[in-house]
């Protein structure tokens, strides 16, 4: 069977595709609400899509495919396929070095910073793997709060073209400490400097500049995004259990048992059992998964893909319901 007529004969559901080359070697994993329609993509003339992806498709020899009851279950079974495997073109998964941390200390000249590793100062969010776009977010903070961005105490024009509040010219303790509490505030989810920086862009919208409006966008939406995977860490941290379930038709349902980035049951259920209140076998079942403390996971970067599926999977999509035990 060709290429062609293996991927005609896709499902259209949800599942992961394994893309192998001329020598049987995985080269890429993805998921899909549909295969079919998804792996089909790959083979249209597409001028926006990146070189990267270009080359890989001309390697592309054989699909494999594997279905799964939800969205959910292709999401968690590609990131095992590819950590367990690294395919090559898989390459924000496979690189861990290029995680970063936002670091955040009122008693240093550099109150806003992004780091590799974690030490005993400062306040610290992430890991993230924005790498890039979190210097461009640092960069744009530092402009708009006014803030030092020498290595040393000296005095330069910063201050004097009122770019810089002065910390070499004026006590500006007070200040910096204000600046460090709106910058934790927002990277855990408070939004009153994202309203500020909303009612910002617009301002300069209605005054015509629209660069200057896109660069608070694009930094309020990296914001935005932060400050929710910043809340599923923390989640995680303290090995949060949910209870949850989705749709598989108006019959079924999928529950699943969720102990911080494990799995440890999922099964598919009819709508009339799960709403059941006498459903005893349920019942005993929540009941011990609650009282269990056991979870053997090892707490280290290569757990930050599960955390951001499952945990963006629960508050981001429509379909999903949870309850946290």
């Amino acid at each position: 069977m060709n290429l062609n007529d293996r991927i005609d004969k896709m499902l259209e559901c949800a599942g992961i595709y394994i893309m192998k080359d001329s020598y049987d070697n995985i080269i890429y994993v993805g998921k899909s609400i549909n295969l079919r329609s998804r792996v089909k993509s790959y083979f249209r003339e597409n001028l926006n899509r990146s070189r990267k992806i270009d080359r890989m498709v001309k390697f592309i020899n054989d699909i494999d495919y594997i279905t799964t009851d939800t969205e959910l279950d292709a999401l968690l079974l590609e990131c095992d396929y590819i950590h367990n495997i690294r395919p090559m073109y898989n390459t924000l998964m496979n690189n861990y070095e290029k995680y970063k941390y936002v670091k955040l200390d009122d008693r240093s000249l550099n109150l806003i910073d992004v780091v590799d590793e974690k030490d005993d100062e400062g306040t610290y969010f992430g890991p993230f793997s924005m790498n890039k776009r979190l210097f461009t977010l640092r960069d744009f903070l530092l402009d708009y709060f006014k803030l030092p961005t020498c290595n040393t105490k000296t005095k330069c024009i910063r201050y004097n073209i009122d770019k810089c509040i002065g910390t070499c010219r004026v006590d500006t303790k007070e200040k910096s400490k204000d600046i460090y509490k709106t910058l934790v505030n927002t990277f855990e989810g408070k939004d009153d400097f994202i309203k500020e920086l909303e009612n910002e862009m617009i301002n300069q919208s209605s005054l015509l500049n629209f660069e200057k409006a896109m660069e608070i966008k694009t930094n309020l939406e990296l914001l935005k995004s932060i400050s929710q995977k910043q809340n599923a860490f923390e989640l995680f941290k303290k090995n949060s259990k949910f209870v949850l379930w989705t749709n598989i038709d108006n019959k079924r349902y999928k529950l699943y048992l969720i102990n911080g980035v494990n799995v440890e049951f999922s099964e598919i259920i009819s709508v009339d059992e799960f709403n059941d209140e006498k459903n005893n076998e349920l019942v005993v079942r929540i009941r011990k998964f609650r009282e269990n403390d056991e979870n053997k996971t090892l707490y280290d970067k290569s757990y930050i893909d599960y955390i951001n599926i499952i945990y963006s999977y629960i508050y981001k999509s429509g379909k999903v319901n949870y309850i946290n035990i």
